[in-house]
Order: structure tokens, then C-alpha cells, then sequence
């Protein structure tokens, strides 16, 4: 089930927070910004892996990093984006985001219970500062996560 609520996504009590990411190793807009702000070892673990790949950025996409905030919380970074820009472009590639969100499912299929989870991801995930159609990121929030709880945050009414 999908629930829309207006609010700090990062105030959630959701299991697990989920936002996309590039493979550029920054967190300097948006909603990663606030989760870097918040949980510097979400960041600290990303900008890790992607220094790992730093010759090979694009092996990053699709990919689903899961860091423990808590020892009932987690954040996963989608990595949705290869670069990042402010120039109208879309840099969401959205077979990607697709990809790090079946590999986000199969990680809490296999380690914890789906009906006991919930997941909260930002509204316009990939969709704000990423350009994709904010309907086509919803329709494969409905297709991956069908039967799980879901939340999906708008920080503004709109």
C-alpha cells in the first residue's frame, strides 16, 4: 500500500529511507544533501564505494547500497543517476533507478520481512533535480513494491 504524506522525509519512522543518487561520489542537492546533514555515515559509505569505482562510475548504476543509521533504521542509496546538472537535462536513467529498486526489494526480501517494513522514499524521486517523469518513477514504485508499505514524502504540499 502507498501512502502520500507531507512532511520531512527524513522524520519518517520508516524502516528504510530510500533516495537516488549519482556515482559521482556528492551529496550537494536535495534530498541528499539533508541525508548527508543528518547521517554523515550514509555518506561516508557512499563516497567510499564510489571512490572505489572511480575509473569505472558507470558499474555504479543500478545499484542499491543499504547503510544502517540505527539499529532499526537504514537508508539506501539508488543509484540512479550516472553525472548530475542543473541545466534542464535528465540525468535520471530510469532503467536504472528500476534496477537499484528490484535490488533494494531482494535485500529486504531476503533479510527481513516485507510486511513488517516500510519504506519512505522522497516525492519526485528522480524526478526534481534527476528530470524523469515523476508518473513513470510512481508507476515503478507500484510495480517493484507491490505489497510492501510504502511512503512517499512531499517536504511541501506539491
Amino acid at each position: 500500500m502507498i501512502k502520500i504524506l507531507d512532511g520531512d522525509l527524513l522524520e519518517s519512522n520508516a524502516t528504510i529511507i530510500a533516495h537516488q543518487v549519482n556515482c559521482q561520489g556528492k551529496f550537494n542537492s536535495g534530498v541528499a544533501k539533508e541525508v548527508r546533514k543528518k547521517y554523515w555515515d550514509v555518506y561516508v559509505e557512499y563516497k567510499s564505494l564510489c571512490d572505489e569505482h572511480l575509473e569505472r562510475k558507470e558499474e555504479l548504476l543500478g545499484e542499491c547500497q543499504l547503510v544502517c543509521v540505527d539499529n532499526k533504521k537504514y537508508v539506501a542509496n539508488l543509484f540512479g543517476q550516472l553525472g548530475y546538472g542543473y541545466d534542464g537535462k535528465q540525468y535520471t536513467d530510469i532503467n536504472a533507478l528500476k534496477k537499484a529498486m528490484i535490488k533494494l526489494k531482494s535485500i529486504t526480501h531476503f533479510a527481513m520481512n516485507p510486511e513488517n517494513i516500510t519504506i519512505a522514499f522522497p516525492y519526485g524521486l528522480g524526478s526534481v533535480r534527476g528530470g524523469a517523469k515523476w508518473e513513470n518513477v510512481y508507476g515503478i514504485i507500484e510495480e517493484v513494491f507491490r505489497g510492501y508499505n510504502i511512503e512517499i514524502w512531499r517536504l511541501d504540499k506539491g
